[in-house]
């Protein structure tokens, strides 16, 4: 089907516009936030996990991928591609007419799309709303630029069994992998092997001053999905790249004018110790709520997330299946750290992230760590400033270890 060209599609399925997915900062989005911050109690009642076999999820490269590419025109996919950006998603394809346009313009840009199902709304709708997804499916299955179908954002536990009910459906008519996103709420770990790809998403930079933000919240939270995941499971990690400024009475600071972005400090340390626990890619939420009609938001896309960007491109490129990773959690908890070996025929690399919000010193023995090297030598690689870590003896030391600094090393 090729939905550039498909008015007749358009014209058959006459699906009405859905007025609730336009999603920016109306009362749907505020409710997410809401539960994503423990505001809103949840129902803790538990339901069986989908048995549903998983379908294989097998990107040759990092998924980098960016919520809400909105507006949708050529200047939006332009920049998100440049900035590298391989992956996009919306809220705003309530109809026939705008899926097309957001699947043209993905198709033009060379990006996948993860398709967002509105079943969520649908349900609040009629009891009709499977029918009503799966027309959505049907209009969009056989396009080239699908990469994932987005089954639902945020589910509570009473929403599951509709999930599964949804995914089955798809695994139906389609191979193409399903996803969902989970925020850290109570009995979170409910929602894995309900979908084929699994993300979680936390963003912990509102208003404080620099080091303060809480980003052993977000990294802790990755680290126990890594552990609970079923073996193989892809796994996705959702990070914050806005401010709060779009939802100010979620930050929880009374100065609403300290709103900020992360700062490419806090920035590599959350991707990059995200990859330490071997994820296959990093969704970013959001374009739209970067605000790129702002001073602020201009420099932030700019200076700090494209220049991320490159850098964890040009690590996937160097190590090749980033998400096959020798790590060990205990290690990483006992000593306040993220830690990643990756031996490669090509060359071997090590990041090490410091956990903690102030300077230290770091000795780390890995003379007892299985798969790990013990005397070599490490080369800073990518944006690590050069310093006086050592491998001797099986002992990784490292001195005047910055506020959650990121080490990436070539091991030679």
């Amino acid at each position: 089907m090729n939905l550039q060209t498909s008015n007749e599609v358009v014209t058959k399925l006459n699906i009405k516009a859905n007025n609730s997915q336009k999603y920016f900062c109306r009362a749907n989005m505020v409710k997410s936030l809401l539960i994503a911050f423990g505001l809103i109690s949840i129902s803790t009642m538990t339901f069986a996990q989908s048995a549903i076999n998983d379908i294989a999820f097998t990107p040759k490269n990092l998924v980098l991928g960016s919520y809400s590419a909105d507006p949708q025109n050529d200047e939006t996919f332009g920049r998100l591609k440049k900035a590298g950006f391989n992956y996009v998603h919306t809220y705003r394809n309530g109809t026939p007419e705008q899926s097309v346009k957001f699947f043209g313009l993905a198709h033009k840009y060379d990006m996948k799309v993860m398709y967002n199902l509105s079943a969520r709304n649908y349900i609040k709708d009629d009891d009709k709303w499977l029918s009503r997804t799966m027309k959505d499916v049907e209009l969009v299955k056989e396009h080239p630029s699908l990469g994932m179908w987005y089954l639902w954002d945020e589910p509570k536990t009473e929403m599951l069994p509709n999930v599964a009910k949804l995914r089955e459906e798809i695994k139906k008519i389609s191979n193409v992998p399903t996803s969902l996103v989970i925020h850290w709420r109570k009995e979170w770990k409910n929602t894995r092997n309900y979908s084929d790809v699994w993300m979680v998403d936390y963003y912990p930079v509102r208003g404080q001053d620099f080091p303060n933000a809480p980003l052993q919240d977000y990294i802790e939270f990755v680290a126990d999905s890594a552990q609970s995941r079923l073996p193989g499971t892809p796994f996705i990690p959702v990070m914050q790249a806005c401010d709060y400024t779009c939802f100010p009475d979620q930050a929880g600071i009374k100065d609403k004018l300290k709103l900020r972005y992360p700062n490419l400090i806090e920035m590599r340390f959350m991707a990059f110790s995200s990859l330490t626990y071997g994820i296959h890619g990093l969704f970013f939420y959001s374009y739209y709520h970067s605000h790129l009609e702002k001073p602020e938001g201009q420099t932030f896309f700019h200076k700090t997330l494209t220049p991320l960007l490159m850098e964890i491109k040009a690590f996937d490129a160097a190590v090749g299946q980033p998400w096959n990773v020798k790590q060990n959690f205990d290690l990483n908890k006992q000593k306040n750290i993220n830690l990643g070996y990756w031996k490669r025929e090509t060359g071997d690399f090590i990041v090490l992230t410091n956990n903690f919000p102030i300077v230290r010193i770091l000795r780390i023995d890995l003379s007892k760590e299985n798969g790990f090297p013990t005397n070599k030598k490490l080369s800073p690689w990518g944006a690590t400033p050069k310093t006086n870590a050592t491998l001797n003896k099986g002992v990784l030391s490292i001195d005047n270890v910055q506020p959650w600094a990121t080490y990436i090393w070539q091991v030679k």
